[in-house]
């Protein structure tokens, strides 16, 4: 009788081929489940890249959007919380030095422009406030502080003062050092850039425009009537009560002016905040959509890709059980 079988040699082959295609299938499963994607990416595809491609190129413009969407977030967020003191000082002080205009109550006025006049140091800390690295209301210097030091514009603008004995007076010269182009407050207050912060590109199309510049009206209207009232706290117009108390009043009224132009800049960066958050879920919605047309291209079923795994896991504990018994049998075994 004719026996046919493998001798030794070829069958310690036949297991260790068997044993490498196994463990190779167990390895390409476990890449597949932790992954969730074809481990043959070109198979999968067919060859055929230009679905994939298109797709991740979504991908990676909307991961670099994202990223300006959080700094431009960031950065509205601090402009609004650096509004938001000013316009509390505004708020406390405007009413209060116009209720303190009344004959007989000097101290009451004494006291409410000292509590103003310390405001203005606060004042321009506030707006030389930054998000992380950056200016907030310096423009495009983003270095630089949007204002010299309180104590260097108040002896600047108390320098244009110098012999001014009326209310009228002082206002015009205020007005003048402050709103003239090229004048005191451009040259000696703003260390900004006369250009205002680029818009932040937050998406293929849309932009976010954080501009407002410490040089604006709404800004130097507020810098405007708190130097005053330092000023008037510091001895200005001392010797003439009429004069200090009708120049209190402005200053006061002007806040209360000041207040309402801030109420608009701030709700202007409130419709940048809203379009950034508008477009933060409308990204996301559209990330979604890419990462689903990604899986439905080279995306595996993870219960199946389990499946076929723990089936692989069990053909591969089979072979090593073979080997191991074909690697222990001896002739009087074979034998009997």
């Amino acid at each position: 009788m004719t026996m046919n079988g493998l001798g030794d040699l070829a069958q310690s082959y036949a297991m260790r081929a068997h044993n490498l295609s196994a463990r190779r299938e167990l390895d390409t499963l476990v890449s597949e489940i932790s992954t969730g994607q074809a481990a043959d990416i070109p198979k999968r595809l067919r060859g055929d890249f230009s679905g994939l491609a298109a797709v991740e190129a979504g991908l990676t413009q909307l991961k670099a959007y994202s990223t300006v969407l959080v700094e431009s977030g960031n950065f509205a967020a601090g402009m609004q919380t650096a509004l938001e003191a000013v316009q509390q000082n505004l708020s406390d002080s405007g009413p209060k030095l116009v209720a303190a205009v009344k004959p007989g109550e000097e101290r009451l006025l004494d006291a409410t422009l000292a509590e103003a006049g310390h405001h203005f140091d606060a004042i321009v800390g506030q707006i030389n406030g930054r998000d992380g690295d950056r200016s907030l209301f310096a423009g495009n210097a983003v270095d630089n502080p949007a204002l010299a030091p309180a104590d260097d514009i108040l002896s600047a603008l108390s320098t244009a003062l110098v012999g001014l004995t009326s209310a009228a007076d002082v206002r015009t010269a205020v007005d003048t050092w402050f709103d003239t182009p090229g004048g005191g407050f451009d040259s000696i207050a703003y260390l900004g850039s006369d250009d205002p912060l680029d818009p932040f590109q937050i998406s293929e199309v849309g932009e976010a425009k954080l501009d407002l510049l410490a040089r604006d009206d709404e800004m130097r209207a507020v810098l405007k009537e708190f130097s005053l009232a330092a000023l008037l706290d510091d001895g200005l117009l001392s010797g003439d009560l009429t004069q200090r108390q009708r120049l209190a009043e402005e200053v006061g009224l002007g806040m209360i002016g000041a207040e309402r132009d801030l109420t608009a800049a701030r709700s202007r960066i409130g419709t940048e905040q809203a379009h950034i958050e508008s477009t933060v879920v409308r990204n996301s919605a559209e990330r979604s959509s890419l990462l689903t047309a990604r899986d439905s291209l080279i995306g595996v079923d993870p219960f199946e890709t389990a499946t076929r795994l723990e089936d692989a896991r069990a053909q591969l504990q089979i072979l090593y059980n073979m080997t191991a018994r074909l690697a222990g049998l001896s002739l009087s075994e074979y034998l009997r």
